[in-house]
């Protein structure tokens, strides 16, 4: 609890940073839109690629009826997908660093200084894809045990993968790199990064449950434009929070990075503030199987 404690008021922080510059929280709209317009766009190409109408026939089998065609199709939408995503990460991550270091910025400035990335970012995204696609087609082709252990592959690569983005968008390095860099960092703040993040979630989670009670009373008044209204409102107030989710998470983590990389304290957090996330712990079972990696 302590050490969630310690996290937390890092999140809070993040949080005051995000409401001095709302600016931020474009970069996580501009994503959105983006990949939903891609996300429309994939979608006949992958329903024809999964057998069109044959998908509703009774012993149709997802994954094992599905064609090569289907895997290349996935592939591709990962890859597009995770490049719109990650580019507009980097672009967050660059302006937030400057911002948590009193320097001025702007949504063009983290557009620009994304744009000079193209290359990691294309080469980060195909590494991206290409993962995401062989856990896919592994699970789709496995029995309930095969889809657990890949789902514990997928979760420990997105563990050691989680500080690439900051590493393509602060250090400039090429993909190969960042992944290194981001498990040197993961086994430095390894429980801060991870439950600081987890907390984030968990707040919006609950947040997210707010409009849920509102609108099972709405639908008790019998009036169609009444709950239409409450149900708009509410996909509304769901899109919101996960921008400022995606903001929080994108400020707390260059916050973590930048301190765990230089050992310096970002000028719009105190000493106080970004140490108490470092302070020592018991290690943990989880925690010595990752500092072994080294």
């Amino acid at each position: 609890m302590e050490r969630f404690r310690r996290s937390w008021e890092l999140a809070k922080q993040s949080w005051k940073v995000m409401r001095s510059h709302p600016s931020l929280a474009i970069f996580p709209i501009i994503s959105g839109i983006t990949t939903l317009i891609v996300t429309l766009s994939f979608m006949l190409p992958i329903f024809f690629s999964m057998g069109g109408m044959k998908i509703f026939d009774s012993g149709y089998e997802p994954g094992k009826s599905s064609s090569v065609l289907y895997y290349v199709v996935s592939f591709c939408y990962y890859l597009v997908s995770y490049f719109i995503v990650v580019f507009f990460n980097v672009a967050l991550i660059h302006c937030a660093h400057k911002v948590l270091n009193n320097e001025e910025t702007s949504v063009s400035d983290g557009i620009r200084a994304a744009t000079g990335r193209l290359g990691p970012i294309l080469g980060w995204s195909l590494v991206g894809a290409t993962v995401g696609t062989i856990l896919k087609t592994i699970a789709d082709r496995s029995n309930i045990i095969g889809q657990i252990v890949v789902g514990l592959v997928g979760g420990a690569w997105n563990l050691v993968t989680f500080f690439v983005i900051p590493a393509l968008a602060i250090d400039g390095v090429g993909p190969i790199t960042a992944i290194k860099t981001s498990f040197a960092t993961i086994k430095k703040t390894w429980g801060e990064t991870v439950i600081g993040n987890i907390g984030v979630s968990f707040a919006i989670g609950l947040l997210s449950l707010v409009p849920i009670p509102i609108f099972v009373a709405v639908c008790f008044t019998g009036s169609a434009w009444i709950i239409l209204g409450t149900l708009a409102c509410a996909v509304f107030y769901w899109l919101a929070l996960a921008v400022i989710g995606s903001c929080l998470s994108g400020i707390y983590t260059t916050a973590v990075y930048h301190y765990a990389r230089t050992g310096q304290v970002p000028n719009v957090f105190t000493v106080d503030q970004i140490q108490m996330a470092f302070l020592p712990s018991q290690p943990n079972k989880i925690q010595g199987f990752i500092r072994r990696g080294r």
